[in-house]
């Protein structure tokens, strides 16, 4: 036999859930919109050796002075990425690189 308590204990679990669901939706939306306003994109036009040192230079120097993320992009590919991530050693430019996409165009990184 199932009584009140039963049900009002059910009640307030299922409630607890709906809670803690939608808190951490709307966590993970804000984390999308700060990342979206804080990133920036750098879109290259043609991709070869001389353009990518150069996107790399300006993209380091920023990460370096201002702590910020920039993504390159070639062709709607992300070729790398620069941004600043706390390691051992405080907080350090980091570069992510799409290796397939620049082996695939012969360039050095």
């Amino acid at each position: 036999m199932v009584t009140a308590v039963t049900i009002i204990g059910i009640l307030i679990a299922a409630a607890v859930i709906a809670a803690a669901y939608f808190a951490n939706r709307e966590r993970r939306r804000s984390v999308r919109e700060f990342n979206r306003r804080h990133a920036s994109t750098y879109r290259l036009n043609r991709l070869n050796q001389q353009t990518f040192n150069k996107a790399f230079n300006i993209v380091s120097d920023l990460v370096k002075n201002d702590g910020a993320d920039i993504e390159v992009m070639f062709d709607n590919q992300v070729v790398f990425n620069g941004y600043t991530d706390i390691t051992e050693l405080g907080e350090q430019p980091q570069f992510w690189y799409n290796k397939a996409l620049l082996d695939k165009y012969g360039i050095e990184y």
